[in-house]
């Protein structure tokens, strides 16, 4: 039997989770770092950060097959200045013979987006929402790109959402199978 395929292909690369201190950030962190990559972790509170960076770096302490490093910062997803920053301090850590630049951006910032009824919602709180996870993806995006060292041919970045709202029910227009069992089973 051959060796898994994908084994190695993380190891020595730089990975950027924004969101990375909760949630599937944290475990996209994780099996990045047990992957042996160099990961960032970045996320709007310090205190999560720093908590998320010690677990990761306990759990990984008790695993032989580590290589990689762990570290982590806040970040104000709707600065760009802030942003400007991290990125800087990610492509420029060359500590440990680790290459200039960025390999793969994941971001899953944001807190669970629940608006409730579509025609209720308060346009406030849906601005605020997307000034995260739409133009703060956005801003990460376009300020890590010159960054990537390898211009998508070998980097990726990965961007997830979550959300849930309830559309009025003249907008529903298939009433498959599924919603028929909620009929009769209600």
């Amino acid at each position: 039997m051959s060796a898994p395929k994908y084994i190695n292909k993380l190891q020595g690369k730089k990975v950027i989770v924004i969101g990375g201190s909760a949630g599937i950030g944290y475990c996209a962190a994780e099996a990045s770092l047990e992957s042996g990559s160099h990961v960032y972790i970045a996320s709007s509170s310090s205190t999560r950060v720093d908590k998320a960076v010690a677990q990761l770096q306990a759990d990984a302490a008790g695993t032989e097959a580590v290589k990689g490093s762990i570290q982590g910062r806040e970040i104000d997803l709707t600065s760009d200045e802030s942003v400007e920053q991290f990125i800087a301090w990610v492509s420029g850590d060359t500590v440990a013979g680790k290459d200039k630049g960025v390999d793969h951006i994941i971001f899953t910032a944001g807190d669970a987006l629940q608006l409730g009824d579509l025609m209720e919602t308060d346009f406030e709180d849906a601005r605020k929402a997307f000034d995260v996870r739409f133009w703060g993806a956005l801003r990460v995006i376009q300020i890590a790109h010159p960054e990537m060292k390898d211009r998508g041919r070998l980097g990726s970045i990965t961007i997830t959402s979550n959300g849930r709202t309830e559309l009025p029910a003249y907008l529903l227009v298939y009433r498959g199978p599924w919603h028929t069992a909620q009929q009769r089973a209600g």
